[in-house]
């Protein structure tokens, strides 16, 4: 029994180190100075989030279920979805602020101006549609999530989701300035 044991232990190390040496490594960072925190890695459009919310039995209060929204990547002219799952109970509304924020400016990135909001139950879809974006203002921007007409709340406040804009993507390297 103890040779089988042993036996699976070793097969399974070894095949757990063949299975690192085939994925792509990444550099050690330099000692003394903290590599740059890039989520955004890889070419593609990521154009819609999931927001999980619930009700929270303590205080009824309507609430997202992850601290952090959801990364977007967009371009002009791409179509935004947030796609709400789970349900709050009772007459609950869902708003993402259209003012983006950057560098401590907020800027509206969206065509149209109608409010992007929805109520908070399973199976809504907000949407907007990001509208021309030019090279100056390609970048990473943050987005709102209220709740009700609040920030919206996890435990504590939700922080700001992400939204990487460029004119057209992959749009390279991202200035981290917001």
């Amino acid at each position: 029994m103890k040779r089988i044991a042993v036996a699976s232990l070793v097969a399974l190390t070894v095949a757990c180190s063949a299975d690192r040496e085939t994925q792509p490594q990444r550099p050690e960072p330099d000692k003394g100075r903290m590599a740059p925190r890039s989520r955004l890695e890889g070419d593609f459009l990521k154009e819609a989030v999931i927001l999980y919310v619930w009700l929270d039995a303590r205080d009824g209060k309507c609430k997202l279920r992850e601290k952090v929204p959801g990364e977007i990547r967009a371009q002009s002219g791409s179509a935004v979805k947030w796609f709400i799952e789970g349900s709050c109970e009772g007459a609950h509304t869902i708003t993402i602020d259209r003012r983006l924020k950057r560098g401590g400016v907020l800027k509206d990135l969206f065509e149209g101006i109608a409010p992007i909001e929805a109520p908070a139950t399973d199976g809504q879809v907000m949407s907007a549609t990001v509208r021309k974006i030019e090279e100056g203002e390609k970048g990473l921007y943050r987005y709102r999530v209220f709740i009700d007409g609040q920030p919206a709340q996890y435990n504590s406040e939700a922080r700001d989701g992400t939204l990487a804009a460029c004119p057209t993507w992959p749009c390279g390297d991202f200035e981290f300035d917001y």
